[in-house]
């Protein structure tokens, strides 16, 4: 059993490094996509290219027979600011990237700008990947998350924008915050296996066998029994 643990956390592993490529890919595309929130609409809505990609993407839509509109993220940076900019909807974009923040369920001054928020949670998840403490902290000092445990473990569970190497070396540091976060899992009627995937695709598998491996095993154990109280 522990053998077949083990080899399905070092596969999981072997696929984020070879993702990690697509992640730079991401980050450079945020990069852009924060410089051009920066341009007012009309000088995003000077680019006429923008709006036959557009309406080739409608079309291929409508071809496919797709239900909903088209996810943001096939859309080039330029394009999907041009419909936020439409939309007034960066409170969606902000809520669509990371899905849980403190402040969301805070009441809100007037005047506030989604827009300025995005730029925080870009720039905090950035910090993040590159020191995990001084990424939290800067959040925390813009009261967009709470010192919570809990509230932390969400932030971390709905966004896919913080580096899996730093967010392994935070996990392990601050314990709290990943027994909160393994309570966000619910492996109710879930194969072992897919079960097991799932939990590290969240909760990153070290390289190494050791202390924090067995941890990261108990604790799945623990919260797959408690999700499936028949077996």
């Amino acid at each position: 059993m522990g053998q077949g643990l083990w080899r399905v956390a070092r596969n999981q592993q072997l696929q984020q490094e070879y993702s990690e490529q697509c992640y730079l890919q991401r980050s450079e595309r945020r990069r852009r996509m924060a410089a051009l929130l920066n341009e007012t609409p009309s000088q995003v809505r000077r680019t006429p290219q923008c709006h036959a990609d557009l309406g080739h993407l409608l079309r291929a839509r409508r071809a496919k027979e797709e239900q909903g509109f088209i996810d943001l993220d096939m859309l080039p940076p330029e394009l999907s600011i041009t419909i936020l900019s439409y939309l007034n909807a960066t409170d969606l974009l902000c809520k669509s990237t990371w899905g849980h923040c403190s402040i969301y369920n805070m009441l809100l001054p007037l005047g506030f700008s989604y827009r300025k928020l995005y730029m925080q949670l870009d720039e905090g998840s950035l910090t993040f990947n590159a020191n995990p403490q001084e990424g939290i902290a800067y959040l925390m000092s813009k009261s967009i998350l709470v010192d919570h445990a809990k509230e932390i473990a969400k932030f971390i569970f709905y966004t896919r924008m913080l580096n899996w190497k730093m967010l392994r070396i935070y996990l392990d540091e601050r314990r709290d915050v990943l027994d909160e976060l393994v309570t966000l899992h619910n492996f109710s009627n879930q194969f072992l296996p897919n079960a097991l995937r799932d939990f590290f695709r969240h909760i990153h598998a070290p390289e190494e066998r050791g202390e924090y491996l067995e941890t990261l095993i108990t604790k799945f154990s623990h919260r797959f029994c408690a999700c499936n109280p028949a077996l």
